[in-house]
């Protein structure tokens, strides 16, 4: 009896440890030094304290003003199980070589903070295990991943208000998964990218890229959140177009903007505005429900003019339904003397009437 209660007490420690080595809360911070004088090579253990770069399970920290020591470089090397941690800002994640990756495992984290940019030359990626994925970036940081992005966890959880921009080359895929939002983050999407799919009750998505839905599912923004085609005047244009589609023309992905969503769309003076456009490849739609705003900006002076702020890619594909609750302009009460709101099954559009510019007063000379 006390030899199967040990063997008992034995197997149960054994489990608890195996959880406590894989649980990331024990992985550990290796902190960028930069001390290196001959080089700059992540590779080089001199530019880490204590003189041993990070490996599996661990943690890549850089902690030290950035405009005063020299900027990591992996060089074409593949950095597998570690999570990511810029306490300050300021820095770039260079790759000279070709095909450099950071494998971020479920669990691991990656932070950007304090205040200013951070930018990621190097593919961000995961092994596919489960869990989920925390990206925290603080309210005054943005972190621009330029080299390729591909999160597998369970759910990439965003949160903490500041600004990711993903700005790399087209076709990678952020995740098959849902992308969650929390805070007052924004995304801004510049290039074309599979997002497997929202759910998104905070923040703000936009950018002049093209958001890929995956394959039969549903993206879900409501709650707070505010989905604001176009850049924001350093990331991308801020006047532009931002697309949701299907993975590709064979299979549809549906759009639901559920009660308590914002589409903001914004006009210049010279005849341009914001536009969300869709495609309704192999069935999909995109649902405005009851509750939802349009909430429209501009200056002085608006051409007038009819503008498309919701449009499809085709205008054959009539997949538009729903009408939004609320209309402003610049947070007003939408003036009819000048704006006209048209819901069609293909587009959705914006009449302005009496905005423009005045005509100048034409003098004639005897």
């Amino acid at each position: 009896m006390r030899t199967n209660l040990k063997r008992l007490v034995g197997m149960v420690l054994l489990m608890v440890l195996t959880f406590f080595v894989a649980n990331s809360s024990f992985a550990e911070y290796m902190i960028w030094s930069g001390a290196d004088p001959t080089t700059n090579l992540w590779s080089s253990a001199a530019n880490w304290v204590g003189g041993v770069r990070p490996n599996f399970n661990d943690i890549a920290s850089f902690t030290n003003d950035a405009s005063s020591t020299q900027q990591p470089d992996t060089y074409g090397a593949n950095n597998t199980g570690m999570g990511l941690d810029f306490q300050t800002s300021g820095w770039t994640l260079y790759n000279t070589g070709v095909g450099a990756y950071i494998r971020v495992d479920a669990g691991l984290l990656i932070n950007s903070l304090g205040s200013g940019v951070n930018r990621v030359y190097q593919k961000i990626t995961t092994s596919g295990s489960v869990g989920d994925i925390p990206v925290t970036v603080d309210a005054n940081s943005t972190i621009v991943f330029l080299g390729g992005y591909y999160l597998f966890g369970d759910r990439v959880v965003y949160k903490g208000g500041g600004t990711i921009v993903w700005d790399g080359p087209d076709d990678t895929y952020v995740a098959y998964n849902p992308c969650v939002l929390s805070n007052d983050l924004s995304i801004i999407i510049n290039s074309e990218i599979g997002i497997g799919w929202f759910r998104v009750t905070e923040g703000t998505i936009g950018g002049n890229g093209i958001a890929r839905g995956y394959n039969y599912a549903t993206s879900e923004i409501g709650g707070n959140a505010t989905l604001s085609p176009g850049g924001n005047g350093e990331f991308g244009d801020l006047i532009g177009t931002f697309t949701m589609k299907a993975n590709s023309a064979t299979v549809r992905h549906h759009l639901i903007l559920k009660t308590g969503c914002t589409l903001k769309i914004e006009f210049d003076s010279v005849g341009n505005s914001d536009k969300l456009l869709y495609s309704g490849y192999g069935g999909g739609k995109v649902t405005i429900e009851s509750g939802c705003t349009l909430s429209m900006y501009g200056g002085e002076f608006i051409d007038d003019g009819t503008y498309d702020v919701v449009a499809n890619e085709a205008t054959d594909m009539t997949n538009i339904s729903g009408t939004f609750s609320t209309v402003t302009f610049n947070d007003a009460a939408l003036d009819a003397e000048h704006f006209t709101v048209d819901y069609g099954t293909d587009a959705i559009t914006v009449t302005v009437t009496g905005l423009g510019k005045p005509k100048g007063t034409v003098v004639f000379i005897q």
